[in-house]
């Protein structure tokens, strides 16, 4: 698959990724991530409702909701909050190439989460993370498919090795979905029952993290 590459100075930086709106990618992986589970790692792909999925702090825990949708090279070309950001191996404790969606949060549990934000974890967005070497935005030549991972709470999971989040369908994260889409989640989660829910870690802002300027 030809990539071709954003945010390293060129073209398309990520300080100007706006906020999600309807349509966008909200929070996703990308086809082929291998996903932990008990019965270990799984193509993200084969992943439906009501599968155990392995959690960093809650054991094995189902699946609520799956949601996909692909997105053409035309609609990626046009809108970068679309354009995956591709994670080399190991950079960030994937063993393999990981990619997901501009707003996907990875969580940071080593030294520069105490640092840079008086935390021992936080959940920082991959558009925050891109310094176009290693952590990049690509354009992949036939679209993408991304995948959303619904869980009863927000959980932490493992993604090709490395500690990623599951969906959080807050105000932003209802808001990059289509109608259907967020009919289903609200169906799940009726009431105030999406209002009470909370980030598994701290979530630091993209303009945060930037600021902060963290290498990889």
């Amino acid at each position: 698959m030809t990539l071709r590459q954003f945010g390293s100075g060129g073209e398309s930086a990520p300080d100007q990724v706006r906020r999600p709106l309807a349509g966008d990618a909200a929070f996703c992986f990308t086809s082929g991530t291998l996903i932990d589970t008990p019965d270990g790692p799984r193509p993200i792909d084969d992943l439906k409702t009501g599968d155990l999925v392995s959690t960093l702090d809650n054991g094995s825990q189902l699946l609520c909701w799956v949601g996909r949708r692909h997105v053409s090279e035309a609609e990626i070309s046009l809108n970068e909050a679309l354009r995956p950001v591709e994670f080399a191996p190991g950079v960030f404790g994937n063993t393999r190439v990981l990619r997901v969606s501009p707003q996907h949060r990875m969580l940071l549990n080593d030294w520069r989460a105490e640092v840079y934000f008086g935390e021992d974890q936080v959940l920082v967005p991959a558009r925050a993370l891109v310094n176009g070497t290693t952590i990049r935005q690509v354009l992949p030549e036939s679209g993408v498919n991304y995948i959303n991972l619904l869980f009863e709470r927000h959980e932490v999971i493992l993604a090709e090795g490395s500690l990623s989040e599951s969906f959080h369908p807050d105000e932003d994260g209802l808001a990059a979905l289509d109608q259907t889409q967020r009919s289903e989640i609200l169906a799940l989660f009726p009431g105030l029952a999406l209002e009470r829910r909370r980030a598994a870690f701290p979530i630091v802002r993209p303009s945060e993290a930037r600021a902060l300027r963290l290498s990889f």
